[in-house]
Order: structure tokens, then C-alpha cells, then sequence
């Protein structure tokens, strides 16, 4: 082992680029934890058969959202 290592100083500059490179993460990342969401109204023409409250809504296959409200 060295005789002159500096255990402390190694150990605050480890703890800094952990703490910087986790800021980083959650910076980085910071647009999927927000759960924003966008409201669309659609007006069809006629009745539509098979909609119903609470079923889910796909686009290509992928599930968008939820069928919030009927009118």
C-alpha cells in the first residue's frame, strides 16, 4: 500500500462523480418521469359502435390512452 495515499480526498472526489453523473441521469431522464398528458376531442359523424367508456385506445397496435368520456 502507498504510505502517503490521501484516503479522504479519494473518497469526496468518488462521492462527487456519483452524485454528478446521478444528476446527470435524472436530468437526462427528466422528460419520462414528468407524466404529462394531452386531452383530444373527436367528433364523429354518426354513432360508432364497439366505444365505450373506459376502453382503451391503440395507434399502430400501441395502447395511446383510455376512452375517458361519451357524450
Amino acid at each position: 500500500m502507498e504510505r502517503n495515499a490521501n484516503y479522504a480526498l479519494m473518497g469526496v472526489i468518488s462521492t462527487a462523480l456519483l452524485i454528478g453523473l446521478l444528476v446527470f441521469i435524472v436530468l437526462l431522464a427528466g422528460n419520462r418521469f414528468s407524466h404529462a398528458f394531452d386531452e383530444y376531442n373527436i367528433i364523429f359523424q354518426g354513432p360508432v359502435r364497439g366505444l365505450s367508456q373506459g376502453a382503451e385506445v391503440h395507434f399502430n397496435g400501441i395502447k395511446v390512452g383510455d376512452v375517458s368520456k361519451l357524450y
